[in-house]
């Protein structure tokens, strides 16, 4: 069986990219696979990746770059027997509305069938939506979503189509990184901030109030242990649009103005070396979910700010300890600080749900594959 995965891959995201190299991994080891994938080339994967030429219209926003992306699917859906959504907020309200119903009508002529793998699904904010995801879901082969609310939506819904609980893919990376731990005289806090409401017309109040709150809980942190700290900035998206670069910037201005001693380090196109880069910190604040996930996975001390409902998904799934969690609307560098500084000073339990308990469920991803 010819197998592609698809998703938003090779568009300068960390936590995408990391979907493709455990998607590939996953299939190799226990499908016996070598499937396509489509979008631009990642770093360190061995596959066949089909967007080779004109890489920057293929990532762009714009009108012919959806144009582009449709007609890489359709050479897709011609070629292989399962197109694979792996990874991601990928059937909601407000991710790929065109594209999914796009995909629906090719299903539709016979051309292959869909399935998807480490999925969320919604939310959704009209039963307009709600009926499409339906009828487009019960035209799927195989579904495995990766949180609870995912799979208690898919029982809500009534979908036909065999679905499992089987956690975010990137649970299977620790299977391929070999990071040791390095032991450093100072202690190092990787940070990834991002931001959110500016991109999907929420409340910019929101958002600059929350930054600004993080940036001086993490100066006063860094002030706080300035003999002994490093704080390492992680910027996890690249995209000239959507990125992270220039509020990575603006806390590294201000730790900088304060002396504190900082890194910077920039994802590129290689997600088992920024992999690598989390897991080496021995705290970690993550607005980006695969900030967290890794750092989970890594067994690193961290805290997710809840600013979408798949972080509150991720943390509910692992029940995360209530006193460290940090809502969408906070704006209290005070908490923010004392969260913080309870990681540096103290070693209690931040999840009851194991990593390697994670691991587990993420390989039945793929095991639970009816083409085995």
């Amino acid at each position: 069986m010819n197998i592609a995965f698809t998703g938003y891959y090779g568009m300068n995201n960390y936590g995408d990219d990391l979907f493709v190299l455990a998607s590939v991994y996953g299939a190799n080891k226990y499908w016996g696979s070598s499937p396509e994938v489509i979008g631009s080339k990642v770093k360190g994967i061995n596959a066949d990746f089909k967007v080779t030429k004109f890489e920057g219209l293929y990532s762009g926003n714009g009108i012919l770059n959806k144009l582009y992306r449709m007609q890489v699917m359709l050479a897709a859906f011609i070629k292989n027997d399962n197109i694979i959504l792996a990874g991601g907020s990928t059937i909601s309200s407000d991710t790929s509305i065109r594209m999914r119903r796009f995909q629906g009508q090719l299903m539709d002529l016979g051309l292959a069938k869909m399935s998807a793998i480490g999925v969320s699904i919604g939310p959704f904010s009209s039963e307009k939506d709600i009926i499409e995801a339906k009828n487009l879901l019960n035209k799927f082969e195989y579904i495995s979503v990766r949180d609870q609310n995912s799979y208690n939506t898919l029982k809500e819904l009534n979908i036909q189509t065999p679905f499992i609980l089987g956690r975010d893919i990137a649970g299977i990376i620790p299977s391929i990184s070999s990071e040791k731990k390095i032991v450093n005289n100072s202690k190092i806090l990787g940070v990834s901030i991002c931001n959110y409401e500016s991109y999907t017309g929420g409340s910019l109040k929101q958002e600059n109030e929350r930054n600004q709150a993080i940036i001086s809980a993490i100066k006063r942190i860094g002030l706080k242990n300035k003999e002994n700290i490093i704080v390492r900035v992680c910027v996890l998206n690249t995209h000239s649009e959507l990125g992270d670069i220039a509020i990575s910037n603006k806390l590294l201005k201000e730790l900088n103005k304060q002396g504190i001693e900082t890194q910077r380090v920039i994802y590129e196109d290689d997600p088992l070396q920024m992999w690598e880069e989390i897991v080496s910190c021995d705290v970690f604040f993550s607005v980006r979910l695969h900030g967290a996930i890794t750092a989970f996975l890594g067994e690193v001390p961290f805290v997710l700010v809840e600013y979408h409902e798949k972080c509150t998904s991720f943390l509910n799934d692992i029940e995360y300890n209530e006193t460290l969690r940090i809502k969408a609307d906070s704006k209290d560098e005070e908490s923010i600080y004392i969260i913080l500084n309870k990681l540096f000073s103290e070693s209690g339990v931040i999840s009851n749900l194991k990593p390697r308990d994670y691991m587990k469920d993420t390989q039945n991803t793929f095991l639970e594959a009816p083409w085995i």
